[in-house]
């Protein structure tokens, strides 16, 4: 892995090209979930953003995960990216993901430089359509998490995904059901879901 400063710059000129989208999300789609093309998301969806941030550390690139409290909802106790649903205040959904990273994980907006965005994915359960934003600060910032929404932020070396045995099929519930998923299994933690299509996504970006 190259430093961060070269790494950021790789990625930011590979953010610029033809995104590789449905085929990156359907290699880490849940066997109960139904594709949903741009043209077939229903028109209730509501818009809604994420941020992946990159910040170094040893002058390597880490990834910043959080972990959903546990409440009564279906995405309770997860993990996944920084953000939430766009709100009458947000100029546009770039907005959205830094003012709800900045209420999750309390970084400042302002130090955080967007270099991209990846495929928007539809979320079924809570009828989201979510649009993905790359970003990075330059310092290993102090997370501050919203006790009341995030149980703990999550730093994950970027090079840890890119071991072949990351990859895997675990068993999760989902409601009141169990699914076998695919997902990146990384310290015992599980991604799955959306947050690892849009992550897969980003692997294939890097690894193009």
């Amino acid at each position: 892995m190259s430093d961060f400063k070269t790494f950021i710059s790789h990625l930011t000129v590979k953010l610029q090209a033809p995104l590789p989208g449905e085929a990156a999300h359907r290699a880490l789609m849940s066997p109960a979930r139904k594709f949903f093309p741009p043209d077939a998301v229903p028109a209730s969806a509501r818009p809604s953003s994420v941020l992946l941030l990159f910040h170094p550390v040893d002058n390597r690139p880490v990834l910043t995960f959080i972990r959903r409290q546990q409440y009564d909802g279906v995405h309770s106790g997860q993990i996944a990216f920084p953000g939430g649903q766009f709100e009458p205040g947000d100029k546009n959904l770039e907005q959205t993901a830094l003012r709800e990273a900045a209420e999750e994980i309390g970084i400042n907006p302002q130090d955080v430089t967007i270099i991209g965005k990846l495929t928007k994915v539809y979320i079924p359960p809570s009828n989201f359509l979510v649009q993905p934003f790359v970003g990075h600060i330059g310092y290993q910032p102090k997370f501050i998490p919203d006790p009341a929404e995030i149980k703990e932020v999550i730093e994950i070396d970027l090079k840890e995904f890119l071991k072949k045995e990351c990859l895997q099929t675990k068993r999760v519930a989902a409601g009141n059901t169990l699914l076998d998923v695919p997902c990146f299994y990384i310290r015992k933690q599980i991604i799955w879901g959306a947050t690892s299509m849009m992550l897969n996504e980003l692997l294939e970006i890097m690894q193009r």
